[in-house]
């Protein structure tokens, strides 16, 4: 999925000058330059929406600007710099919101929790000529559940010498650390996403991903199961009947697809393999025809077990069964510290998953063990 970068683009005459504004308005960390007025610094703040639903943003000016106060051109690469480790190292996640699954939280750096009412299931429906019957009204019964919506950050420092010595040379402000910066929280939201965060405890709430959830149904190993798919002594039947067993756990669970599979990154070779002598298509192809599965998909975060054994997962991607809490995509903060001759920066943003099961206690996600 491509996300747009934070884009600081807005600069207008005799625009208002801003009074006081929240501490939650992630845009007042951001002051630049304008292009007609050098001399001033501005932010951009979201005034409306548009008629397709985007933000409508308008400059505001905050006063006076200083030798620390970024052009438009140097936030620009930092936002293209935190724009392209989101894109690369944050697959999983991209896939999720791409496919619907995703949460979002207005304001979110103003909320710790994310609550939701669990509840139990209903009976069928009735059938009359006139819908007049009277059927039982059921007594549905409500539970609370959370998860903590943690910060997930980094801090950079760029050092004003430094900058004012690219702008005289007419070079492009190194985004070096940016981009680091940037890669390092993607990684950490990603692994979270896969491996969870159990370490961070709030609430009484704990934070689970794809791998540890109690909320995946784990397969267990008998006749299914046995052999790591990345054995060259696996056969391309072998992995086929693997996934028509996952499949068959998830029609059982009242899910019926399609259904996409996540794999360790390792298992891309072992899938390219020949499904058999003289079948002229990869197992990869072999298991796609089938039908059943939307997309295969590889992840380097599904690591091994405690064990030294590799997890496969197959899931129906649904906002019910997994999402995405998004509650603020990842941006860069500045601050200036020393007297104004270090400006800091931190890189941060909030991605949580949120794995749960239907009303009736089933899972839309399996998780089988390769021995």
């Amino acid at each position: 999925m491509s996300f747009k970068p934070f884009m600081v683009n807005l600069d207008e005459a005799n625009v208002p000058q801003v009074g006081e504004f929240s501490a939650f308005d992630v845009n007042a960390s951001r002051p630049y330059r304008g292009d007609k007025r050098k001399d001033l610094a501005y932010i951009t703040r979201v005034v409306g929406v548009n008629e397709d639903g985007t933000p409508k943003y308008e400059a505001q000016l905050v006063g006076a600007a200083n030798t620390s106060t970024l052009f438009k051109d140097e936030w620009k690469m930092i936002d293209e710099a935190i724009n392209t480790a989101r894109n690369k190292r944050m697959t999983f996640i991209n896939w999720l919101i791409s496919k619907g699954c995703v949460i979002d939280i207005p304001n979110g750096l103003g909320v710790t929790q994310y609550e939701w009412q669990n509840l139990t299931g209903l009976v069928g429906a009735d059938l009359s000529m006139d819908g007049l019957k009277q059927g039982d009204t059921d007594r549905v019964e409500y539970s609370s559940a959370s998860i903590p919506l943690p910060i997930i950050s980094k801090n950079w420092r760029l050092n004003l010498r430094f900058l004012e010595e690219s702008r005289r040379k007419g070079m492009p402000m190194d985004s070096y650390f940016t981009a680091e910066t940037a890669r390092v929280v993607a990684e950490y939201a990603e692994n979270m996403a896969v491996n969870g965060a159990k370490s961070l405890k709030f609430g009484g709430d704990t934070l689970y991903g794809l791998l540890d959830s109690p909320n995946v149904e784990s397969l267990t190993a008998d006749t299914l199961f046995t052999k790591d798919w990345a054995d060259s002594a696996t056969t391309g039947a072998e992995i086929l009947a693997d996934v028509l067993g996952m499949v068959q756990t998830l029609n059982d669970n009242k899910r019926y697809g399609p259904f996409a599979l996540w794999l360790p990154q390792v298992y891309q070779g072992a899938l390219a393999r020949d499904y058999t002598a003289g079948y002229p298509k990869t197992i990869a192809q072999r298991l796609m025809e089938t039908g059943m599965l939307e997309s295969i998909n590889y992840s380097d975060f599904m690591g091994k077990d405690a064990s030294n054994k590799y997890r496969i997962v197959m899931l129906e991607p649904t906002k019910e069964c997994i999402a995405i809490i998004r509650g603020m995509e990842f941006r860069d903060f500045e601050w200036s510290t020393y007297g104004g001759w270090v400006n800091e920066h931190k890189v941060a943003g909030i991605y949580v998953p949120l794995i749960r099961k239907d009303a009736g206690g089933e899972t839309g996600i399996v998780k089988a063990t390769l021995t």
